[in-house]
């Protein structure tokens, strides 16, 4: 997503096998200045089953900010990264 505020990301959600390349055009920097950028990678197996919502499902009107607690059992020492989607109807599929 392209933004003024140099925050831009890109998602690729089920991407198919193969080589991709990116290409960035660099908007602006402070004080013209170098840039840095980084390029990290996940590949999801599933839903472990091991991710509490509260309140589940979250209810928000368009527009209005909402706030939720998420929690995690079962995990390993080390790093991990999940995805929070949202469905149709607001139940959270962690």
């Amino acid at each position: 997503m392209a933004t003024a505020a140099a925050s831009e990301f890109l998602d690729l959600e089920s991407p198919r096998a193969g080589t991709y390349y990116i290409v960035a055009n660099l908007y602006s920097t402070p004080d013209n200045g170098p840039a840095s950028a980084s390029v990290q990678s996940a590949a999801f197996t599933g839903d472990a089953g091991n991710l509490t919502v509260e309140p589940n499902p979250i209810v928000a009107r368009n527009g209005t900010a909402t706030s939720a607690t998420l929690s995690w059992t079962g995990l390993t020492a080390g790093a991990h990264v999940a995805r929070l989607s949202l469905g149709k109807t607001g139940s959270v599929r962690g």
